[in-house]
């Protein structure tokens, strides 16, 4: 059975239709500039395709079918380097310092949630907010960013971490699983809003499993 997140592309075209004429009454109104209309559609046209992704591939008898994990393991050329640098600035150095604080006081929603590595070269607590992989004893990451994420070389020199959500902490060993395809994790992890947004800004997916202590 499919999902909400195979579900919810479908319902791209009958939504447009309803959205455009919306809008195109506000403007006729007055209640709306044309270019809000226009900047708020190409950020609605971009996370729905980018949700797309998270879409099973199918046959021609419209079955799901396995993609070749191979085919998620390329790297970013030149333009996702300048890309990965552009969203590691944002996320990092703005969206960060918003949630991080929040999520440290218990006082985000529980679609995120917050890990701490000890910093390869430091030795200090590092804590970043993903979103939120908690399923039984295992919490599970796929990366924005793939290797080039500071926390992923963090986990590659100390595996033990901790995991935040909600306001409880979990101990940890986190395990990098190369072998495994990042967007048939995604699909069933099932938060097609948050997973839709990461491969938006992402430039290399890859999946992280963190073995909680009981």
């Amino acid at each position: 059975m499919l999902g909400a997140s195979q579900e919810l592309p479908l319902l791209l075209v009958p939504l447009s239709g309803v959205t455009l004429s919306a809008h195109w009454s506000l403007i006729r109104s007055r209640k709306h500039y044309p270019s809000d209309v226009i900047g708020g559609g190409a950020v609605a046209v971009a996370v729905t395709a980018t949700a797309w992704k998270l879409r099973p591939p199918r046959n021609r008898a419209g079955r799901p079918t396995t993609v070749p994990v191979e085919s998620r393991r390329t790297r970013p050329g030149r333009l996702g380097a300048a890309k990965r640098s552009a969203m590691r600035f944002v996320t990092n150095r703005l969206l960060n310092h918003v949630t991080r604080p929040l999520l440290e006081r218990g006082l985000w929603p529980r679609t995120q949630a917050l890990i701490e590595t000890t910093g390869r070269t430091s030795g200090m607590a590092r804590r970043v907010p993903v979103g939120n992989g908690l399923h039984g004893d295992s919490f599970w990451i796929v990366t924005e960013h793939g290797y080039a994420a500071d926390y992923v070389k963090n986990i590659q020199r100390q595996p033990r971490m901790r995991v935040k959500v909600g306001r409880h902490w979990h101990h940890g060993t986190a395990r990098i699983l190369p072998d495994d395809d990042p967007l048939a994790r995604l699909r069933w992890l099932g938060r097609p809003v948050n997973d839709g947004l990461l491969l938006l800004v992402g430039t290399q997916q890859l999946t992280i499993r963190v073995h909680l202590d009981r």
